[in-house]
């Protein structure tokens, strides 16, 4: 397959900051702007995983009403961001998935039709909701054993934080990860007949998962060697970033936030940088990047999957 695709989840710096009233979140201008200008210039489109809450605040919603007039995909991110959303009940999971559906598409005027989980904590519940509110596809499954570092590393890095109860919660939810699915599946309804695409995150044979901001901690090389190896061993290939991924210590006012995002520490010239070299690769494995919900749609054709637009 010749196509890829590049999702962003949109963990904004408001939902960092807990929600505060009346605040000029640079996630949705100054951060999202230098994403903006690459794809602008190299011609492609993303997947961005919205926030709901966020579009609360009319001038983030005018802001992703854009971004759709470009081209890009608006996927949903849950309301308020819960990691532990696969440990919630029934109920407030679909309270969770609901109102981010209602308020994603009375912004966009387009119905999300892809969900990404918070902290990627899926599970039957998550899909049961998605499904009774006609999503095509999930991309929650993070089917590698790098999530038990990962989940450590939250434990450390969210100490102190109004999320590390959450977080501390999903020690045995992120066990799951180890053994997870690693190729794309179809789930079908717990009590139902309907269906949901399952998008598992890309890895190695290793089960070494492959995303963005890892390349921050194993170094750019490494990450590079490691992103050529997902590309080829993958069946749908597609690469998660996140805000942070593009932000800048000006983009800052939060002592304790920049104090646990290490990202803060390099500079946008080389994160710019970075991403274009992960771009250079694409194009030398001869892939094209689309959405998420076009990506499904070539790993799943015998389903008669239609590309909502």
């Amino acid at each position: 397959m010749n196509k890829i695709a590049i999702g962003i989840h949109f963990d904004s710096l408001g939902e960092a900051y807990n929600f505060p009233e009346n605040f000029q979140d640079p996630s949705f201008f100054n951060i999202m702007d230098r994403f903006l200008e690459i794809s602008s210039r190299r011609e492609f489109r993303y997947t961005i995983y919205v926030i709901g809450k966020d579009l609360e605040n009319k001038a983030n919603a005018s802001q992703v009403k854009k971004w759709v007039e470009m081209g890009h995909e608006i996927g949903s991110h849950s309301w308020s961001h819960p990691v532990d959303l696969s440990l919630l009940t029934k109920e407030e999971i679909h309270e969770e998935i609901y109102k981010a559906h209602e308020i994603i598409t009375r912004t966009t005027g387009v119905a999300p039709k892809g969900f990404a989980a918070p902290g990627w904590a899926y599970s039957d519940d998550v899909y049961d909701s998605l499904i009774s509110l006609n999503y095509l596809y999930d991309a929650s499954v993070f089917s590698s054993w790098v999530m038990i570092p990962l989940y450590l590393f939250w434990l450390v890095n969210f100490r102190g934080s109004h999320k590390f109860k959450r977080f501390f919660r999903r020690g045995p939810d992120a066990i799951k990860s180890v053994f997870a699915p690693k190729d794309p599946f179809i789930y079908h309804e717990t009590n139902g007949d309907g269906s949901l695409y399952i998008l598992p995150t890309p890895i190695t044979k290793t089960r070494i998962a492959c995303w963005h901001s890892l390349g921050f901690v194993l170094g750019w090389n490494a990450h590079f060697k490691l992103l050529r190896q997902s590309i080829k061993e993958s069946k749908a290939f597609y690469y998660t970033m996140h805000a942070c991924d593009m932000i800048a210590p000006s983009d800052l006012n939060n002592e304790f936030l920049s104090s646990r995002t290490p990202r803060t520490k390099v500079s946008i010239e080389d994160k710019k940088q970075m991403f274009e070299h992960v771009l250079d690769i694409f194009e030398e494995n001869g892939k094209q990047i689309v959405t998420i919900q076009e990506l499904a749609g070539e790993v799943f054709p015998m389903q008669e999957y239609k590309i909502q637009r």
